[in-house]
């Protein structure tokens, strides 16, 4: 009913979202993810919404080709990196390196052998991976950790906004869970009126055809039948209104009193 889930306050998140608004879209695109952390690992579940060509790299073969199972992308090692860039439209980096792990000599010579075809580095990392020269090569864009702060900020400020629609919201179920609940305290003692009554309607039912019965007991028969039925919807017309009203008055609170009540006046 409301947009909240709809924002993202992940920085991972976010980098994703941003590609794919940079690109125009991520759909076919062959996009790696360098890394297997945890920011990788979110950065590759928010990918799983378009059909990309994912390949996790990462220094330790098997914890990449761990996050590429979970994923369905495929896993290469960190020393193919430069071959990879090659055939790369997108890049997130996102290890614990305490360096540059791709900078701006490597991303030259990439784009020496591809220059009609454009490259996006999407630095998620703390500190960074990609040397800030990058962008001064032809056809790279980059983008980094203070460049998705905007994304995030202004996704944390739609989500805030979205706060007061979901508190109502919550109050307005609460309160109608709070009056069926309160509602359900009645119906055992309506449940009591109902039958009491209903007992006593079959006791002179029962007294009303024995008589009828004695003094004709041809027409006996189709006469009963027709007295069942009177004495059904009579005894429901009775209670329709009492039931409504003792309803109306569960709900205010009133429970545990009319009960209290039904049970002196009927026992």
């Amino acid at each position: 009913e409301t947009a909240i889930s709809r924002h993202t306050t992940s920085i991972s998140h976010a980098a994703v979202q941003l590609a794919h608004q940079t690109v125009g879209s991520l759909e076919q695109k062959q996009v790696l993810i360098v890394g297997s952390g945890e920011m990788a690992r979110l950065a590759a579940q928010s990918l799983q919404r378009y059909n990309t060509q994912l390949t996790i790299v990462n220094r330790t073969p098997a914890r990449g080709q761990e996050l590429a199972n979970a994923v369905g992308a495929t896993a290469a090692p960190l020393a193919d990196l430069p071959t990879l860039l090659c055939a790369a439209d997108v890049v997130f980096t996102a290890t614990s390196a305490p360096g540059i792990i791709v900078d701006a000599a490597d991303v030259a010579n990439v784009m020496a052998q591809r220059p009609q075809r454009p490259l996006l580095l999407v630095d998620i990392a703390v500190p960074r991976n990609v040397d800030s020269d990058v962008a001064r090569v032809a056809g790279v864009t980059r983008l980094d950790v203070d460049d998705l702060r905007a994304v995030v900020d202004e996704s944390y400020a739609q989500r805030q906004a979205e706060v007061p629609k979901v508190q109502t919201i919550v109050a307005q179920e609460l309160e109608h869970l709070l009056h069926w609940l309160r509602e359900r305290e009645i119906i055992p003692a309506l449940v009591a009126l109902r039958e009491h009554t209903r007992l006593i309607a079959d006791e002179e039912l029962a007294r009303a055809k024995q008589r009828i019965a004695n003094l004709h007991p041809e027409v006996a028969p189709e006469i009963e039948e027709t007295m069942d039925k009177l004495v059904h919807r009579l005894v429901n017309k009775l209670l329709h209104e009492p039931t409504i009203r003792l309803k109306e008055q569960a709900v205010k609170g009133e429970a545990v009193r009319y009960t209290q009540l039904l049970n002196e006046v009927f026992g």
